[in-house]
């Protein structure tokens, strides 16, 4: 017995399955158009239902409508509603759409065609437009003038149900509960619109879109609020797109982050006018290109000024700190963000978005030198005489009380100047060395202008200052360097060996050389020769 129940039990759910089956290839309600668009009494001529029909075609003749109010009075088709389909299209090709409405010829709905049953053959196309359409649609009208509403809007907690038949094994069957309808801001209240959308399943979801058929429509609109904005920063650019492929956003000035998308952020590099152009386009369902243009409008920019800017520093200085925020108020960062002494050139303001502030480049000049004074004597004169490593320093000569005694010249015959003035030995000598606005300052003493040592050597086989001559000196050791401090040679016990050679015995390039002569009295004397060939 048991065995039995269950194999009923069976059948009976595939009986239940079959019929589900069977409907859902017949034909699915899809949406009712519940509170319509009137012009004051007359709802009940502009409501529309929405359905797909099923694999095979329907014939209209075995239609039946059972409404939630008032009765079916069947179907029309004449030259009031061959004129409501001319208007329709009409309005359609306005919208922008490439589809259209058909009525059925022969009494046959073909197979997986779209169709809108409206209640009345007077119904209202101005008040409910179908807009954009992209596809076929059947219409088809109940053969009735009644004003009164076939459906029930919004109000207490009751379920309406709408059936549609096409002869005894064709139905399909839905229902809404009013309460649940929405005006056009989504709240639960009444407002003309008011839609009801079916899954297969059944399963309504409550919408309302307007004034509108209930069809699917294309939509191809931009949605963002434009307002003044600047070079440099980041929009969000928003629109509506419904029916189309091939979303495509260009500009000339600037950057997108979605330029296949709907929504993207838009980010604007450059302009020479005062606003940025951008251009949204789509392909609708008939291979049509739809193109909007957008303009931008951009504020003034703002050219960031540093008072003060320090546009060379010397190599002494205490370093700058850059200034992240300019003198009329632009805030931004610096590239490099310090200033580095080892870094001669452009540092970049780049101003924070939004500030409508253009970027700025300033120079730094870096400068750093150095030199050394060294004593010796010129035949029977002293001279000083000042090296630097830039042929770019200016030498300015001081006596001990800050006097300019000279200037313009790299060395100062000390011999002479102590013949010409009151000062008398010791001689302190205070040299200044600048480039540009960067001062260096060095002393040297002069203790003694007793001058036996020669200043050149040309070793030239002329038999005048062939080598460099200190057998008078008593010389323990000779050291000699070139300009920039390193030791290119040495000798002990030294009387008059060099005559322009280096350690490797290979001869030097023409220039100044300095010496340090340790005598046997251990004392240092140090001096400068001059090389030629």
């Amino acid at each position: 017995m048991k065995k039995n129940l269950k194999l009923i039990i069976i059948v009976f759910v595939a009986v239940i399955f079959s019929s589900l089956s069977s409907y859902s290839q017949c034909f699915n309600i899809e949406s009712i158009l519940v509170d319509a668009c009137d012009n004051g009494p007359d709802e009940g001529q502009n409501e529309m239902v929405r359905f797909k029909v099923g694999n095979a075609p329907l014939n209209l003749n075995q239609m039946g409508v059972d409404w939630p109010s008032n009765s079916w009075e069947g179907l029309v088709q004449n030259t009031t509603t061959a004129r409501k389909v001319i208007d329709i299209n009409r309005e359609i090709q306005a919208a922008g759409g490439c589809g259209q409405v058909l009525e059925p010829t022969n009494n046959t709905l073909p197979a997986n065609a779209t169709v809108i049953l409206v209640t009345s053959y007077l119904f209202s196309v101005e008040l409910n437009p179908f807009g954009a359409v992209n596809e076929t649609i059947y219409i088809i009208f109940q053969d009735s003038d009644s004003t009164m509403g076939h459906f029930g809007n919004f109000g207490t907690s009751a379920m309406r149900t709408l059936t549609i038949s096409f002869g005894n094994s064709c139905s399909d069957t839905v229902s809404y509960n009013r309460s649940l309808l929405v005006d056009a801001n989504g709240q639960h209240a009444a407002g003309n619109g008011a839609l009801v959308e079916f899954a297969p399943n059944g399963n309504a979801t409550y919408l309302n879109n307007g004034c509108s058929a209930p069809v699917e429509t294309s939509v191809f609109e931009f949605t963002s609020t434009i307002t003044p904005t600047c070079v440099g920063n980041t929009i969000l650019l928003e629109s509506e797109i419904i029916g189309y492929e091939n979303i495509q956003w260009t500009s000339a000035h600037g950057t997108f982050t979605n330029p296949n998308n709907s929504n993207t952020s838009f980010t604007i590099t450059n302009s020479d006018f005062n606003s940025v152009s951008i251009t949204l386009s789509a392909t609708n369902a008939c291979g049509e290109v739809n193109s909007q243009i957008i303009q931008i409008p951009l504020l003034d920019q703002v050219l960031p000024v540093f008072d003060n800017f320090p546009t060379s520093i010397c190599f002494n200085d205490e370093l700058p700190i850059l200034p992240t925020t300019s003198s009329n108020g632009v805030i931004g960062i610096w590239s490099p963000a310090i200033v580095d002494k080892n870094y001669k050139g452009n540092y970049v303001f780049t101003p924070n978005s939004g500030q409508c502030a253009n970027q700025i480049t300033k120079k730094i000049d870096i400068f750093s030198f150095d030199f050394d004074l060294f004593d010796a004597c010129d035949g029977n004169d002293m001279k000083v005489k000042a090296i630097g490593d830039s042929n770019e320093i200016q030498y300015v000569w001081k006596n001990k009380f800050g006097e300019i005694i000279a200037t313009n010249s790299d060395n100062f015959d000390v011999s002479d100047y102590l013949k010409k003035s009151f000062h008398s030995l010791p001689f302190k000598l205070i040299v200044e060395a600048s480039v540009g606005d960067c001062v260096l300052i060095k002393e040297i003493e002069i203790s003694s202008i007793n001058c036996t040592i020669q200043k050149g050597v040309s070793p030239n086989d002329d038999f005048k200052n062939d080598f460099f001559d200190l057998r008078t000196q008593s010389v323990l050791n000779l050291t000699i360097y070139n300009r920039y401090g390193t030791e290119v040679y040495q000798k002990a016990l030294y009387k008059d060996e060099w005559y322009g050679q280096n350690k490797n015995g290979n001869l030097l390039p023409t220039g100044t050389y300095f010496y340090a002569i340790l005598t046997a009295e251990n004392k240092t004397i140090t001096g400068w020769v001059q090389l030629v060939y």
